[in-house]
C-alpha cells in the first residue's frame, strides 16, 4: 500500500494533498459532529481540531461555517452569528457589504425575569422566572405599579396602554406580579408591556390565576422553581384546511395568541425534580377542566413554539409534575373567596364595602382570616379617608362663614 501510494504521489504531484483533505476532512467531520457537547473531553478534541486546521491552509477557508452547535431533540444546528464573521472570506465581505437584518436582542434581563421580545407581534416570545419561597412572600405591592412600554425596545415595535383600551381583552402577564412581592422593583418590571398579552379577561381572572397561584405554591414543596411562559399561534381546521388566525389590536397591531403555555421545573435537594409544560386556550376555561387535561410533551410544546425548553437540564431524569405533585389549583370556592377579597379592596366607599360584604355572607361562603383582615383593614382605611373629606368640608364651611363676617 505504502510504494502504491508513493507511486501515484511520484505521477501526479496534487496526490498529496488530494489524500491529505480527504484523510482531514473526513476526521474532522467526525471530530466536530462527535464533540457536540460542552464537557473536559470535548474541549480538548476541538483544541486538537484547531491545531490541525492551522497545519492546513486549504481547511482554513469557510472555517465558521463548520461550527456544530450542542444537539437537543436530534437536531444539528449550524452555529448563527450575532455579528460579521472575523477572519471572513473576499466573497463573504460582499454578502454583508450593507449588513445583516436586525432583530431584537436573544433577551432582556429584569431583577428576577428575562424575557425574548417578538418585535412584530408586540409580545415576548419566552418569559422565564425564578421562584424560591422568599420570593413570593413580602410587602411589595401592585398598587404602587403600572403597566407601561418597555423603554429597552424601539419604539417602533413597542405596544402601548391605549392599544388595550376598549379591545376586549386584558393584559396578561407571563410572569405575573404576584410572584415578586420580596421586591418592589422587580414586581414594577413586570408590568412592562413587553411582559404582556392580550388575554381573555374571564381566563386571566380565573384559570390562569390559578395556575400562577399553582406555581407559587410549590415554592412550599421545591427550593427552587423555575417557569417559562408564553403565547402560542396555533392552527385551527376550517373547511379541511389548517389554519392560523388571530386577532390583532390597537394602532400597534398587538397580536392576540389563540394559547398561552407554561412550562414549569422544580427541584429540590431532597427529591427528583419534576417537569410538566402545559398548553392553554386563550378563552374562558370551566373549572371542570382538570390542569393535566393541558398537559402537554416537551417535544410538542417544541413544535408549537420552535423553542428549546431548560436546555442545560436532562429532561430525562425529571419525573411527570402532574404524576407526582397532583397539579392540584385552587377549588372554585377558594377562587370566589378571592374574587371578594379583590372587590372588598377595591371599594371606593364605606357603602359600597359594607354592601359586597353582605353579598359574601349571603353566598353562603364562610371568610377566612385573610379575608376578615382586608375587610377589617380597608373599612379603617376608607372610614379615615371619610373622616377627612368631612373635616376639610367643615373648614371650608367655616372659612366662608368667616369671610362673609368681614365683608
Amino acid at each position: 500500500m505504502a510504494a502504491w501510494i508513493t507511486k501515484l504521489r511520484s505521477q501526479f504531484k496534487g496526490f498529496g494533498n488530494i489524500l491529505t483533505g480527504v484523510i482531514v476532512g473526513a476526521g474532522l467531520t467526525k471530530i466536530y459532529y462527535e464533540t457536540s457537547d460542552t464537557g473536559k473531553e470535548n474541549v480538548s478534541a476541538k483544541n486538537e481540531i484547531e491545531e490541525i486546521v492551522a497545519r492546513h491552509d486549504n481547511l482554513k477557508h469557510g472555517r465558521h461555517l463548520r461550527t456544530i452547535e450542542p444537539l437537543r431533540l436530534d437536531t444539528n444546528l449550524v452555529q448563527l452569528h450575532d455579528t460579521f464573521p472575523e477572519n471572513s472570506d473576499t466573497e463573504d465581505e460582499k454578502l454583508f457589504k450593507y449588513g445583516l437584518p436586525q432583530r431584537s436582542p436573544d433577551y432582556l434581563q429584569y431583577k428576577n425575569h428575562a424575557l425574548c421580545y417578538d418585535q412584530a407581534k408586540k409580545t415576548p416570545r419566552w418569559v422565564l422566572e425564578h421562584l424560591t419561597r422568599d420570593k413570593v412572600k413580602g410587602e411589595a405591592n401592585r398598587i404602587h405599579s403600572a403597566f407601561k412600554p418597555d423603554l429597552n425596545i424601539p419604539t417602533v415595535f413597542q405596544s402601548n396602554n391605549d392599544d388595550y383600551w376598549d379591545s376586549g381583552w386584558s393584559r396578561g402577564h407571563m410572569a405575573p406580579a404576584s410572584n415578586n412581592k420580596y421586591d418592589q422593583g422587580a414586581m414594577d418590571a413586570t408590568f412592562f408591556l413587553s411582559n404582556i398579552v392580550p388575554q381573555d379577561l374571564d381566563n386571566n381572572c380565573n384559570f390562569w390565576y390559578r395556575l400562577e397561584a399553582y406555581c407559587r405554591s410549590l415554592t412550599k414543596r421545591y427550593s427552587n422553581v423555575y417557569i417559562v411562559s408564553g403565547p402560542l399561534y396555533l392552527p385551527k381546521e376550517e373547511d379541511g384546511k389548517n389554519i392560523v388566525k388571530y386577532e390583532v389590536i390597537g394602532a400597534n397591531n398587538v397580536a392576540v395568541p389563540t394559547h398561552l403555555y407554561k412550562v414549569i421545573l422544580a427541584e429540590d435537594d431532597s427529591k427528583q425534580s419534576v417537569l410538566g409544560a402545559f398548553v392553554i386556550p386563550n378563552e374562558p376555561v370551566s373549572f371542570e377542566n382538570k390542569l393535566h387535561d393541558f398537559q402537554v410533551s416537551l417535544e410538542v410544546l417544541a413544535q408549537y413554539s420552535g423553542l428549546v425548553f431548560f436546555p442545560a437540564f436532562d429532561a430525562g431524569k425529571a419525573n411527570d409534575l402532574c404524576l407526582t405533585d397532583g397539579c392540584k389549583m385552587l377549588s372554585k370556592e377558594r377562587m370566589d373567596m378571592i374574587v371578594f377579597g379583590r372587590r372588598l379592596r377595591n371599594s371606593s366607599s364605606s357603602e359600597l364595602l359594607e354592601n359586597v360584604w353582605e353579598e359574601m355572607k349571603e353566598s353562603k361562603l364562610k371568610p377566612d382570616s385573610f379575608t376578615i383582615d382586608i375587610y377589617e383593614t380597608r373599612k379603617k382605611e376608607l372610614q379615615e379617608q371619610e373622616k377627612e373629606v368631612v373635616e376639610m368640608k367643615e373648614e371650608e364651611k367655616e372659612q366662608k362663614e368667616e369671610a362673609k363676617d368681614e365683608k
